[in-house]
């Protein structure tokens, strides 16, 4: 389903898209996903549930706030592991790709050797520190241009 505007997220540089429910006049659409098919122009993919959608109508989106969150916890949790990646390893180590889900997620990252044990759970410590210290994380909703 493609909307002329949306508060959905789509899939980008290895975040998932958001969940969402879209509604209008006893129609039911469950986002699973969203992805983008051009410019600026976001598919939703899902399943409708209730009813029948109409070209037209207007609809109302609701984004899984939990499920927003979550994955905004992961994402910052990516720039962390990065951080403390370098400051074990070497400034040297680079992101590869990675991928972030409300539930997990995975950092691809360049390194010349295998991590060691040690330098594992010194990673681990640099991250898990910055996490309990619990800094305030400020959010800001704005315009989204996409390059």
């Amino acid at each position: 389903m493609v909307l002329d505007t949306t508060p959905v997220y789509a899939e980008s540089g290895g975040q998932v898209g958001d969940v969402a429910r879209i509604e209008s006049k006893g129609a039911m659409f469950e986002v699973a996903g969203a992805h983008y098919l051009a410019h600026r122009v976001i598919s939703h993919e899902g399943v409708l549930t209730q009813g029948q959608l109409d070209v037209g109508p207007s609809v109302t989106v609701s984004v899984d706030q939990h499920a927003r969150v979550a994955t905004a916890a992961n994402h910052s949790a990516t720039h962390l592991l990065h951080a403390a990646l370098q400051q074990v390893l070497g400034s040297h180590v680079q992101q590869k790709g990675s991928l972030v889900e409300p539930q997990r997620l995975r950092f691809d990252f360049s390194h010349n050797d295998a991590v060691t044990k040690d330098q594992l759970e010194h990673i681990e410590m640099l991250v898990n520190s910055q996490v309990r210290a619990n800094d305030e994380v400020l959010l800001k909703s704005c315009r989204w241009m996409m390059p």
